[in-house]
């Protein structure tokens, strides 16, 4: 989910204070973590350069999970007798399956969709 405020917010008003979230996701996390790193360097180095304040703040850090080879296939064979394309896509998604995954292993579903519109198949 991306966020951004900005202050005083006026149409035609250079503003003096910006607010926003970046939401990072991978497999990997020590990949996020050096990304994070990154981040917080580059943040640094401009607001140095431009002669402005900034702060940085982790809001929420999770563990990436990863989906069971065996749930994929079976997922992947379904959709293929249905004579459909398959995409493999990595999630590093909060949804529930990083909670299930602790106990079981899990699977996902995406669905591409055209203008937000789920059609029936």
């Amino acid at each position: 989910m991306r966020q951004i405020k900005v202050k005083p917010g006026g149409i035609n008003v250079i503003p003096s204070e910006v607010e926003f979230t970046v939401d990072l996701r991978d497999l990997s996390d020590p990949l996020l973590a050096k990304l994070v790193g990154r981040i917080r360097q580059d943040l640094k180095r401009v607001a140095a350069k431009r002669g402005i304040t900034a702060d940085f703040t982790v809001i929420e850090q999770s563990q990436g999970v990863k989906t069971s080879a065996t749930i994929n296939h079976a997922i992947a064979s379904a959709i293929a007798k249905q004579s459909l394309e398959t995409v493999e896509l990595p999630s590093g998604a909060g949804h529930d399956a990083m909670v299930v995954a602790q106990i079981t292993d899990v699977g996902m579903i995406f669905l591409r969709t055209k203008n937000g519109l789920i059609k029936a198949i």
